[in-house]
């Protein structure tokens, strides 16, 4: 098969983001360098030369070669695993990551929650069915901790102020948008579209 690239570490020379991925480009120690995408919203550090360090996916294609990051193995291995699923591939696999934790799918994939996990960008209800039906016993490696009800909706809220700032409103009428929907999402679960319609009606 050739060579794999399963981690990374070295220093961030560039960040990359719009509106549905984000990308950092690392310069090893050797001297090469890689571009990898990582999921949206994600916790490292965006200062040019700021030592860095990813678990990595390679998805070869017959046109491309990509490296996806992760900041655990865990969190690679899942995204490894999602994207078995029978027509979700690499970009659809970076959004559900991107939306939810690793935690929070398998949750999800338990409760066979499909409304939820739905919410996810680009992935729809049949999708998200698929997930749980081929996922739902191949997740007990994985440390799902306690099942909970509640859902981290940090992942939609950061969208919603990306989205409501790129819309040209000022950063506190954003943050009164963003408690707004964080109680709407406590009631039901929304799409970004459909958040975005609700906490500018609520106004």
């Amino acid at each position: 098969m050739g060579i794999v690239i399963t981690y990374i570490h070295g220093q961030l020379i560039n960040f990359n983001s719009d509106e549905r991925t984000d990308s950092v480009e690392i310069l090893t120690s050797s001297g090469v360098g890689y571009q990898v995408f990582i999921p949206k919203n994600f916790s490292i550090p965006t200062e040019k030369n700021s030592p860095i360090t990813l678990y990595t996916s390679m998805q070869v294609r017959e046109d491309s070669q990509t490296l996806y990051g992760f900041l655990s193995r865990e969190d690679r291995d899942f995204f490894n695993l999602l994207i078995t699923v029978s027509g979700i591939g690499p970009k659809i696999g970076m959004a559900i990551v991107s939306r939810f934790t690793t935690k929070e799918v398998c949750n999800l994939i338990m409760r066979e929650d499909f409304k939820m996990l739905a919410t996810v960008s680009g992935l729809g209800s049949k999708g998200a069915q698929k997930i749980i039906l081929e996922l739902k016993n191949k997740i007990d490696g994985f440390n799902m901790g306690e099942t909970s009800d509640v859902i981290d909706n940090k992942g939609i809220i950061n969208e919603l102020k990306q989205a409501l700032k790129a819309l040209g409103f000022d950063h506190n009428h954003i943050e009164e948008c963003a408690k707004e929907a964080e109680k709407q999402l406590k009631e039901k679960p929304y799409n970004l579209e459909e958040l975005i319609k609700l906490v500018l009606s609520s106004k």
